[in-house]
């Protein structure tokens, strides 16, 4: 037996593959949509608005630069696909428990389809943010440890003359360089690429085991 929530992810497959390019480009707006996600969060936890700094390019190879945000990606079809099994199984094997979750609505009533609608899309909503957030937060997480990324930033003076600075490496975005000076900081320090002479990154010190 099909569920109307059931339906609704196979109505989507089919309209995917009925299309194969505009399936794709669907496919790669999420994907772009999920990166300026992920560098809201991520840059918004230094106190940087990505998005006053980002330029088209950024959008476009957001997906690349973020590996998280492709995995998340796919993760997402994965658990809105379980998700759909998970409903259909329940209303199969416990149909009173599944009509009372589904607020008294006939299952196969208009509006229990508008209803599952729009259960899946407040879902969708809900997984996509807080999924995002932890994504990001995972990998703040790890400017804040000891060996965090360091490299050394050679800057060009208003007398032509260049100075070197030691910082933790946030990230690029746009013609900008976002920088902290160190490990315990979330305020963060913006560079234009113009000022910047040269980038040297500084080798990781290796994990050292803490002892008993």
């Amino acid at each position: 037996m099909n569920t109307p929530f059931t339906s609704i992810f196979d109505r989507i497959m089919a309209f995917l593959r009925a299309d194969l390019s505009l399936s794709l480009t669907l496919g790669y707006v999420l994907l772009i949509s999920l990166g300026i996600l992920f560098n809201q969060f991520y840059y918004g936890y230094f106190g940087v608005d990505a998005l006053s700094y980002s330029e088209l390019t950024d959008f476009l190879v957001a997906p690349i630069r973020n590996p998280l945000v492709l995995a998340f990606f796919f993760a997402n079809l994965f658990f809105f696909y379980a998700l759909s099994i998970f409903d259909e199984w329940i209303l199969v094997r416990f149909p009173k428990l599944y009509t009372t979750f589904s607020m008294g609505f006939n299952p196969h009533s208009v509006g229990y389809q508008l209803y599952k609608k729009s259960s899946f899309v407040l879902a969708a909503l809900i997984y996509v943010y807080i999924g995002i957030q932890i994504l990001a937060q995972l990998e703040t997480n790890k400017l804040r440890k000891p060996n965090a990324q360091k490299v050394d930033l050679i800057l060009k003076t208003q007398n032509e003359s260049l100075t070197k600075s030691r910082f933790v490496f946030i990230g690029k975005i746009g013609n900008y360089l976002i920088m902290k000076a160190d490990t315990s900081k979330r305020q963060a320090i913006i560079y234009p690429m113009e000022e910047v002479h040269e980038i040297r990154m500084v080798p990781k010190e290796p994990v050292r085991p803490k002892r008993k």
